[in-house]
């Protein structure tokens, strides 16, 4: 149902990639928004998209849809290295802006995306719409009702094998200078949650580890790969307690697990099955409902209604705004650092 009586937001994408497969059809499964332009570095894709999903404008260059279309708001889904550019000329035109994750390629760009929103008071937020998966939902709200009691340790475990291939082509993914790799594309949702769920991370132990080295480009040279392909980090909260990250993308099994043990009960979810329990060896199921449309579009069709709600100048929790883009950036470069140093202890 849409989340008021006023009309759709009318909303231009950039970006054709998962631009195209997710932020697309999101938006036009959203009664909140009417997505009505595409952009792409490469024209035909932008009218390619614009064919298949009926869009009124296509180009390759983004201020032009700035200048030329009607919009109440703008979705970046391009490469990281080029959302600080982007989010600073939609902020200059007023309007509100989704910005897909990695946030930024450093704090310093981060805080410069902050103040560029605030400044222009335009909502925004971050494209986490992981936080909708049912069983995380559930999960938060049992810790916020004091469930586990005092959290004493946290873990988040997610093994995919999207990067085992070695012949998988070389992309902006392959480039730690765009920001590639899996730290920037999965491990900042763990984190995004983890904070949200769990208040801030004061200290960081990371690795990040490459483990294929080289991929063919489009041309079929092969070239160096400099971003991660997985990455572990030990955590410490404000609160005092610990936490694990371990994020694989070169792994065979297809797992997502996150967990918490505390004072008076533990939870644990793997794979949207959640458990909870208040006995050492007795965990037992927890209803967890179901998204009405499954995979990434479900997802970020749902988060979408909360989005739209922020646009309009409502407050709701359940968006990750910039304020929490720059928390998440300063996790994910303060682990660069640990790694970089081989540093058994980085302060945030």
């Amino acid at each position: 149902m849409p989340t008021s009586s006023q009309a759709p937001l009318r909303v231009g994408v950039v970006g054709t990639g998962f631009g195209s497969s997710v932020h697309v059809p999101a938006f036009k499964a959203s009664p909140d928004f009417d997505v009505v332009a595409i952009v792409s570095g490469h024209r035909e894709n932008a009218e390619r998209v614009a064919r298949e999903h009926g869009l009124a404008w296509s180009g390759d260059d983004v201020r032009a849809m700035l200048r030329e279309v009607d919009l109440d708001a703008i979705s970046i889904a391009t490469p990281g290295g080029l959302h600080h550019e982007m989010v600073l000329a939609a902020a200059e035109a007023g309007l509100h802006i989704l910005c897909e994750k990695p946030f930024a390629t450093s704090l310093e760009q981060a805080n410069e995306m902050l103040a560029a929103v605030g400044q222009a008071s335009v909502g925004h937020a971050v494209n986490h719409e992981f936080r909708m998966t049912p069983a995380r939902q559930v999960l938060r709200r049992m810790v916020g009702e004091g469930y586990v009691g005092a959290p004493f340790d946290v873990r988040a475990v997610q093994d995919l094998g999207m990067l085992l291939n070695p012949g998988r082509t070389w992309s902006w993914w392959s480039d730690r200078q765009q920001y590639g790799g899996v730290l920037q594309a999965m491990t900042s949702h763990l984190i995004d949650f983890l904070l949200w769920t769990f208040g801030d991370i004061t200290s960081v132990s990371g690795r990040l580890d490459t483990f294929i080295r080289e991929r063919p480009d489009a041309e079929g040279r092969t070239r160096e790969v400099t971003s991660d392909d997985a990455n572990a980090t030990l955590l410490r909260f404000a609160s005092g307690a610990s936490g694990l990250v371990m994020v694989s993308g070169v792994s065979r099994v297809a797992r997502a697990v996150v967990e918490v043990h505390g004072s008076s009960g533990s939870l644990s979810i793997e794979n949207n099955r959640l458990v909870a329990g208040r006995e050492a060896g007795k965990l037992e199921p927890v209803d967890v409902p179901e998204l009405e449309v499954q995979g990434p579009v479900g997802l970020m069709t749902a988060y979408l209604g909360h989005v739209a709600r922020v646009f309009r100048g409502e407050t709701d929790d359940n968006v990750a705004t910039f304020e929490q883009g720059v928390r998440v950036q300063a996790v994910m470069d303060a682990i660069h650092r640990s790694s970089d140093a081989n540093a058994a202890h980085i302060n945030l």
